[in-house]
């Protein structure tokens, strides 16, 4: 399930943090699907999928910026 770009070393912390990422990754997603369901059976659009696909574009691009400020 890892993206490219993040390499994967094996300690403690970052499995801490890949699976605290996965949780909230995935606890979002559920939230989100329910609203954007709920918002386009009474709107008749997807405006929830287009915050959806927002956040987790914005949210990539962060975690490729720390990572670039994580290099030696």
């Amino acid at each position: 399930m890892g993206r490219a770009g993040h390499p994967y070393d094996g300690t403690l912390s970052s499995i801490f943090f890949y699976t605290r990422w996965y949780y909230l990754y995935i606890h979002y997603a559920f939230f989100s699907l329910r609203c954007s369901f709920r918002v386009m059976m009474a709107h008749g659009s997807g405006i929830g999928v287009w915050i959806f696909i927002i956040f987790i574009t914005v949210r990539d691009s962060q975690d490729e910026n720390q990572n670039r400020n994580q290099l030696p």
